[in-house]
């Protein structure tokens, strides 16, 4: 199984030791470094706010429903746009903890005791959001 906590965490680790420039790379289509991490943030960020009307609500979250994001990505790329990376990247540690802090709020116990209904707030699969981004950004990179 998948440790999220860790890959965000050598995610974190790798972004804070780029360049600003580097955050600037391209990485796949027009999106950055920086954009990737402020779509990351988009998620986040809906997902605090959502995670609590769906326990409260018993229904399964929007995002569950529909197969295509990219309008709800391209937002969060272009509110984020202004930011340097650094701010971005401290924007992006402040909603993981805005996250974690929703997850603590309800009880992990409690959601994992509803079964696969959310293991999306998880995230343990082999699709890993956190991975597969942090495997695109460092091919860029690196290369």
């Amino acid at each position: 199984m998948i440790d999220p906590t860790k890959i965000y965490n050598d995610l974190i680790s790798y972004l804070e030791n780029l360049s600003e420039e580097e955050l600037n790379i391209i990485v796949f289509d027009q999106w950055t470094v920086k954009d990737i991490v402020s779509h990351l943030i988009g998620w986040n960020e809906e997902a605090s706010k959502v995670l609590p009307e769906v326990w409260i609500s018993g229904e399964t979250p929007w995002f569950m429903n529909i197969d295509n994001y990219d309008s709800f990505n391209q937002s969060f790329v272009d509110k984020y746009k202004p930011y340097s990376g650094k701010e971005i990247l401290k924007m992006f540690k402040e909603s993981e903890d805005m996250f974690n802090t929703v997850v603590k709020e309800i009880g992990e116990d409690r959601l994992r005791a509803h079964g696969k209904k959310y293991d999306w707030v998880f995230d343990e699969g082999e699709d890993n959001h956190y991975l597969e981004h942090f495997k695109q950004i460092k091919e860029a990179v690196e290369s």
